[in-house]
């Protein structure tokens, strides 16, 4: 039978906008790259160009093959080879065994040698460009190399930054010009009167080519005559944080779940390590109201971390005062009356025993410890509290003995921002004194950076705020960090040079800023909120996932007042308590949690995909490939299915209705490529009037018909010899006409 290709000079020019797609994938990547990869992207563009040209030939495989194999050892000894080819090739060889080792060993392809990571980059590109070309000639379809290479550019202008309009709008005119060119063909294989000759092609070519400019000019024109803005950048992480900001404007900032444990050894190491999250539930409390539960305060940072100063704390028996009756909670010399603070109860049930010194957790500064649930009830307990920052710490010796719970009485500030920002008056001595302290080194553009945010700032309310909203809005949250290097502050390195972090992170940045422009400020830790039970309204249960750190700012007036700046947390200024609704999972937060999560691994992606753009391109290009062969997988899966009965079923040989079956991928071959039969036609009588040209094949479909009716209409068996000679038809005749 005559094959049915295209002229071998419309092949050559359909491959034109094929080179130019593919130099599409490499050319945006070029601000990534530097120069020194330039090298390495034009050996690339012109393995392709040498590709696709071989591929117009149509060359069997035996030949196509060498060639092949000869075009990308040739491209990969002009990227990585030195000296002679020969010594070199041997060279790598037995480097090939140690990074094949390493591989199985750690599966850390990354490590292996760059000249493996090149040849594993340059054949699967070589594979890419085999198979669209193939998938375009063979089948006249580009739908999935179109999707792929649109996506991959809408990819490198979200995640990169790239600019890519220019490159989007020659990718649309390429994809238009080659569909019509495919469709050409498409059109001249299903006709049989052979008027599809040279002049029908240059004259399709020639529309084409004016309809291409034409639709994309026009497009560019009228883009330009409306005067557009430019095109900006499409960014999810802008997105998710919109989506984010959205939320918390309008639902009151939920909260969210942030790192894991809280650190009783008093052993504090430098700030930064990544943390996983934890799961394990920590204690129970019962509340009237939801809170955030404080455990300690500190005030020293060195640059690394926090400490706690020497306080003015006393001991006490339970049940006992932390503070007299009526007195202040916060300040010594109130400027002005104190805000006001609601008392509650709360009571806090661990659900393991305590068995080393820890902080009573509590929704505010305490007031007043009512009881301690002990393992030993003979025994009289004391605490050691300290009155200025409304702390208690309960000393253990050796676990003994072990403590089961607690119940407390805490002071939860509500205060009005209105009030806040009218509030002056000095800050009192010894408060400076102590919350103020910045280590001397500190590097000035932290200051400098503070000044900037609070420049507009009238009020001591507006600058924290300020400070709060910005490290809300330009810093992302993440638990996968890194302590800073030897010599960095932890401050400077977060605000200067990850941009990311957790709790620690953020609210150690807006201590030390606030510091850094005079406001006292103290580093608080603790949990957040917690999940309350939906069976029991004001019990909420804690895991060391919920551990969690914010501030507390001085005003003179009012005292210490909570401020959380973590992205995803919320500590409103005007109360103390966190409203029911944001405690709850679900709903609303779930939204912002999604939010969050997507800007996290929007960073991550951008940052990997920065940093290793080659192996992106080769991750794109295998996951076309994955999609290419599953996409031919299922066109072709009646003649794979027929493939495996010629040659894997050899314990059961098929009966009538497997080999009825069977013949169906040869009559589709048939009918597509000739035409459905007439009305009334007998098998034979249809076969016999198909216009075959080739003499082998016309003999082979006509024993193929009769072979058929035989099976289908005859009574007798058919014998395992006759029905392999027609499965074998079967294969012969699909495969080649599919």
């Amino acid at each position: 039978m005559e094959e049915r290709t295209d002229p071998l000079l419309y092949r050559l020019i359909i491959s034109l906008p094929f080179m130019g797609l593919f130099a599409e994938w490499l050319i945006p990547l070029r601000p990534l790259t530097g120069s020194a990869d330039d090298g390495f992207m034009t050996t690339l563009l012109w393995l392709t160009a040498l590709l696709l040209l071989w591929g117009t030939l149509l060359a069997r495989w035996t030949l196509t093959l060498p060639v092949y194999f000869l075009l990308v050892g040739a491209a990969w000894y002009s990227v990585s080879g030195e000296g002679q080819p020969f010594s070199w090739l041997i060279s790598w060889i037995s480097q090939c065994r140690d990074d094949i080792l390493l591989l199985l060993s750690t599966g850390h392809f990354a490590e292996t040698s760059s000249e493996t990571r090149t040849l594993v980059l340059i054949v699967g590109w070589s594979i890419l460009v085999y198979s669209v070309q193939s998938l375009a000639l063979s089948r006249r379809s580009i739908f999935l190399f179109a999707a792929a290479t649109l996506l991959y550019l809408i990819c490198l202008e979200t995640l990169l930054g790239i600019h890519i309009y220019a490159d989007m709008i020659r990718t649309c005119g390429l994809l238009l010009l080659l569909q019509g060119m495919l469709h050409l063909s498409g059109l001249r294989e299903s006709d049989t009167s052979g008027r599809f000759g040279g002049k029908v092609y240059g004259t399709w070519i020639v529309s084409l080519s004016l309809l291409s400019l034409l639709v994309l000019g026009g497009s560019w024109g009228l883009g330009y005559a409306a005067e557009a803005k430019p095109p900006g950048r499409l960014s999810l992480e802008q997105a998710a944080g919109r989506l984010e900001s959205w939320i918390r404007d309008n639902y009151g900032d939920a909260s969210a779940t942030a790192v894991t444990g809280y650190n009783l050894s008093g052993d504090d190491q430098d700030m930064g390590m990544p943390l996983s999250q934890g799961g394990r539930l920590y204690f129970e409390a019962e509340s009237p109201v939801p809170t955030y539960w404080r455990g300690e305060t500190l005030s020293l940072y060195d640059g690394r971390k926090w400490a706690g100063q020497e306080a003015d704390s006393r001991t006490l028996f339970i049940p006992g005062a932390v503070r007299p009756e009526g007195s202040d909670p916060e300040a010594e010399e109130p400027a002005a009356p104190m805000a006001e603070y609601r008392t509650v109860t709360q009571q806090i049930m661990f659900s393991r025993p305590m068995t080393e010194s820890f902080p009573l957790f509590a929704g505010g500064p305490i007031a007043e410890v009512l009881d301690l649930e002990s393992s030993r009830k003979s025994v009289s307990l004391t605490v050691i509290a300290d009155e200025d920052a409304g702390t208690v710490k309960v000393p253990l010796i050796s676990g003994v003995p072990e403590v089961n719970g607690y119940r407390i009485k805490a002071d939860i500030p509500a205060v009005d921002p209105q009030v806040l920002r009218e509030e002056k008056g000095a800050d009192p001595a010894r408060v400076k004194d102590e919350y103020l302290q910045l280590p001397d080194k500190l590097p000035e553009r932290v200051k400098q950076l503070a000044d900037r945010i609070t420049s507009a700032s009238l009020t001591r309310y507006d600058a924290v705020v300020a400070v709060e909203d910005y490290l809300k809005t330009y810093y992302a949250y993440t638990m996968d960090t890194r302590v800073p290097p030897q010599g960095e502050d932890f401050v400077d390195d977060f605000l200067f040079t990850t941009r990311k972090g957790y709790c620690n992170h953020f609210s150690t940045a807006m201590a030390v800023m606030l510091r850094s422009e005079g406001i006292p400020t103290r580093y608080v830790r603790g949990f957040a909120p917690g999940k309350e039970d939906s069976s029991h309204p004001g019990r909420y249960q804690i895991s060391e996932g919920d551990a969690h750190a914010w501030v507390e700012v001085y005003f003179p007036g009012s005292g210490w007042i909570p401020f959380d700046p973590t992205p995803g947390f919320a500590l409103p200024a005007d109360s103390g308590t966190v409203q029911a609704q944001d405690v709850h999972s679900g709903g609303t937060w779930d939204w912002a949690r999604a939010a969050l999560q997507l800007k996290n691994i929007t960073l991550g992606i951008t940052s990997f995909i920065a940093k290793h753009a080659w192996i992106a391109v080769g991750a794109a290009a295998t996951a076309l490939l994955l999609a290419a062969a599953v996409r031919c997988a299922w066109m072709y899966r009646g003649l794979i299915w027929l493939w495996c009965l010629v040659y894997l079923s050899r314990r059961t040989f098929p009966g009538k209705e497997q080999l009825l079956r069977a013949a169906l991928p040869a009559w589709k071959g048939i009918t597509r490529r000739y035409g459905a039969a007439p009305p009334g036609a007998t098998v034979r009588e249809y076969v016999q009037s198909l216009q075959v040209d080739d003499e082998m094949m016309r003999k082979e479909m006509y024993d193929f018909a009769a072979e058929w009716e035989k099976i289908a209409y005859g009574q007798v068996p058919v014998s395992r010899s006759q029905g392999s000679a027609f499965l074998r038809r079967c294969l012969l005749i699909a495969g080649k006409l599919a």
